[in-house]
């Protein structure tokens, strides 16, 4: 629907009716008699209660709104573009047949109800972001009622839409939540965050942590293990009551964390083992309730785990790109690969030019039940122009030829594969100086660096440079 036609603008505000139209695309520029129009904004209940259509690709910037894809019962795959800021009401709510979420970095708002009632939602991904993400709550409105939700990755700062009122998360009395992974971009786990998931097993947190909150993980009577990175400060009052379950604790912190009335209580102290950063053991036997463990060992956990007797772990996932796909592979059988994928897209802009990106930063670790989780397995996958010089548009249609090229690191060896054979690839630090470099030979090339885990390199591969860090 035409809206301004000086401004060239118009709104979205129906979509498919066609019982064999699967896939929709809702895109930001679209043509009306020859002229070209950005998409404004989508209207309310665009797809509403669409029974047909499967796979979404919605660029819009800015908002998708209330009840936008209520009731799509078929859809399986959302891509929620980085230029859209806010989810309203209900705007997912139904979608039957969604099995996993990813929230991207960008978007700053999730109302509540957005998710009701995805009754095939599992896991839910929040991409690593700077900027602080508010999401609704499990109070009077809950986000993720009737979802199934299993595995939560969080990967930034997030605040709830009622905390001020009553302090429930969205994550509050979740009964199917069984593993939570937060990055060093959080910096607190809320009061009451995680109450009462009963199912809950395990937990990871990052170095950015710095406080849990009172009551934080109270009443996780299944919780078995918890690991919390070297900044985690203060543990509130209760934050672990009732939670009798847990055989292993992994703090890595050298100053034993101050804990508040009862924090770690009803912890077994004479079962659970507790593990402390090399040389800091004394300083933990000597910290008010820490010192009541009765095992405390110095590195990371090990020993008989009730649950892993033979200290099994699964195998780091290998990663692979052919044809449009992207596939990760476990050595390790039923076990499940857990992805996160982020792009760089637009790199900078100015005047008439863009200059395009198109990098994908890729991770991804496999879980089994009874064993330890998988190390991570990071790539870099990327696409080099063919040929730049006769690139162009035919018949209306951007013409570009590119091949994809999959970077991965182990130890100071790059393994770069889909690049031509004979394309020359050298590889430098982050001050420029040359650190190794090879040519392209057979389906994947090694080349030996100078450079350590940790480290900034730039790969240039023919005229193509990325940025990667070594694993």
């Amino acid at each position: 629907m035409p809206v301004s036609p000086s401004e060239r603008t118009c709104d979205a505000i129906d979509c498919v009716y066609d019982k064999t139209a699967t896939n929709t695309n809702i895109s930001s520029e679209v043509t009306h008699n020859g002229i070209t129009l950005s998409v404004e904004k989508v209207q309310p209940y665009i797809c509403c209660n669409n029974k047909f259509i499967q796979n979404l690709n919605c660029d819009i910037e800015g908002v998708i709104p209330d009840y936008a894809f209520y009731g799509c019962s078929s859809l399986s795959s959302v891509k929620i573009p980085d230029r859209t800021t806010t989810l309203n009401q209900y705007s997912f709510a139904g979608c039957e047949s969604l099995s996993q979420i990813v929230i991207p970095k960008t978007l700053k708002t999730v109302n509540d109800y957005a998710f009701q009632g995805c009754k095939g939602l599992k896991k839910l991904t929040i991409a690593d972001r700077e900027e602080e993400l508010n999401l609704g709550s499990n109070g009077s409105s809950p986000l993720f009622a009737d979802c199934p939700l299993e595995t939560v990755y969080i990967g930034g700062d997030i605040t709830y839409s009622t905390s001020k009122d009553n302090g429930y998360s969205p994550f509050y009395r979740n009964t199917t939540l069984k593993t939570v992974e937060i990055t060093d971009k959080e910096t607190e786990i809320s009061e009451n965050e995680f109450y009462g998931c009963t199912s809950l097993q395990s937990f990871t947190v990052g170095d950015g942590v710095t406080k849990f909150g009172d009551w934080a993980f109270s009443g996780c009577s299944s919780l078995k293990s918890l690991s919390f990175g070297s900044h985690l400060e203060t543990i509130g009052k209760e934050a672990f009551s009732d939670c009798s379950s847990v055989t292993k604790i992994q703090s890595k912190t050298a100053v034993p964390p101050a804990c508040g009335s009862q924090a770690l209580d009803d912890f077994n102290k004479w079962t659970c083992t507790l593990y402390v950063p090399n040389g800091c053991k004394a300083a933990y036997q000597a910290a008010d309730q820490w010192k009541e463990f009765f095992y405390i060992e110095e590195g990371s956990w090990g020993g008989n785990d009730p649950y892993n007797p033979d200290n099994k772990k699964c195998a780091i996932p290998t990663i692979n790109y052919e044809r449009g796909k992207l596939t990760f592979n476990c050595a390790t059988e039923d076990a499940t690969c857990h992805s996160t994928i982020t792009d760089e897209d637009i790199k900078s802009y100015d005047g008439n030019e863009v200059q395009l990106g198109v990098t994908y930063h890729i991770s991804v670790y496999a879980t089994k039940e009874g064993h330890e989780n998988s190390d991570v397995a990071t790539a870099t996958l990327c696409w080099i122009d063919v040929e730049p010089k006769t690139e162009g548009i035919a018949n209306g249609v951007a013409n570009v030829r590119a091949r994809a090229v999959l970077i991965q690191s182990n130890g100071n060896v790059l393994s770069i594969s889909g690049a031509d054979e004979g394309t020359p690839i050298t590889v430098y630090d982050a001050a420029g100086r040359k650190v190794g470099s090879a040519e392209a030979s057979g389906e994947t090339t090694s080349v030996n660096t100078q450079l350590r885990s940790g480290q900034v390199g730039i790969v240039r591969i023919g005229e193509k440079a990325v940025k990667i860090i070594m694993k």
